[in-house]
């Protein structure tokens, strides 16, 4: 399972990286894999961003799942995945995921807050989704035109460009990137479950 969650993050990394280059009129950061200290002292002080996209025109929290089948609404942060054979299961929104992340950074970029968001992307080229899901979920070659639509708003309301590297650096400041980061967050994940 794991290798194949990291090769549905890989694609979007490589998407991202290839869409950015070709649509950002400044400077950018892709930072994959990062450990954020979102709650220093708390019995679970660290959250994982697969992705985070530092540009001109927005800041981007992006969770990847490498899903496949028919991905449905469903309560309380849930999604239902129903498989080819009709089998189903709810699984976590990764839109939800993405809450404690977005309010994390809006709390340490105030001055960026409506230009933070966060959004869930479905890697996997067997996946479907139900028209009824809100528009922060993607299928992968949907990614581009999401960026693009971003980029436009932002320009289409003169708002100044971000900073990207004063921004990338405020984040770091709130995050671990000891070698063990990675490794140290997942053994609280497993201990939690």
């Amino acid at each position: 399972m794991q290798a194949n969650g990291d090769a549905g993050e890989a694609a979007v990394s490589d998407c991202l990286q290839s869409v950015l280059q070709a649509i950002s009129e400044g400077p950018f950061c892709l930072r994959n894999s990062l450990i954020l200290n979102h709650a220093p002292g708390a019995a679970f002080p660290t959250a994982e961003v697969d992705h985070l996209v530092v540009t001109s025109f927005g800041i981007f929290v992006i969770e990847t799942k490498h899903w496949y089948g028919t991905i449905l609404p469903a309560d309380n942060n849930m999604l239902l995945r129903v498989a080819r054979d009709g089998t189903s299961e709810q699984r976590k929104n990764p839109a939800a995921q993405n809450g404690s992340k977005v309010t994390f950074l809006r709390s340490i970029l105030p001055q960026h807050a409506n230009a933070i968001s966060g959004v869930g992307i479905f890697s996997h080229p067997a996946v479907r989704l139900d028209m009824r899901l809100k528009s922060d979920l993607l299928c992968l070659d949907e990614l581009a035109y999401w960026l693009r639509a971003r980029r436009d708003g932002y320009s289409a309301a003169r708002l100044s460009p971000i900073d990207t590297g004063e921004v990338i650096r405020a984040i770091l400041a709130h995050t671990d990137t000891s070698p063990n980061a990675i490794r140290n967050h997942k053994q609280r994940v497993a201990a939690m479950a």
